[in-house]
């Protein structure tokens, strides 16, 4: 991706993924995905708390921003981050059961 004419920076296209590039995830874009892993982990774990005898409790989620997923330096975004607080919340959530269960 060269730079415009006008030498300022310009904006990642999704496209460019077809060249093998992947977009740079900003530091406070890196932090909102921190928050949003730790709030997904705790919001399970409120939900699933009284389940009972269920081995499997389905969950929805709508990003609905979500961009490509992956960024330079093999950072996940997202969809992927979503995908991952799920499985950390399912193991927390089996530490103390008897019966394991799946989301």
């Amino acid at each position: 991706m060269s730079p415009p004419p006008d030498g300022k920076p310009s904006s990642f296209s999704w496209s460019d993924w077809r060249d093998g590039q992947l977009p740079s995830l900003a530091d406070h874009s890196g932090k909102k995905l921190d928050l949003l892993r730790d709030y997904i982990v705790l919001y399970l774990q409120i939900v699933c708390k009284n389940v009972g005898g269920k081995d499997t409790q389905p969950i929805n989620f709508v990003d609905g921003f979500a961009g490509g997923g992956l960024y330079n330096d093999k950072k996940v975004g997202s969809p992927l981050v979503l995908l991952q607080a799920v499985r950390e919340a399912e193991a927390l959530i089996n530490t103390t059961r008897k019966k394991k269960m799946t989301i």
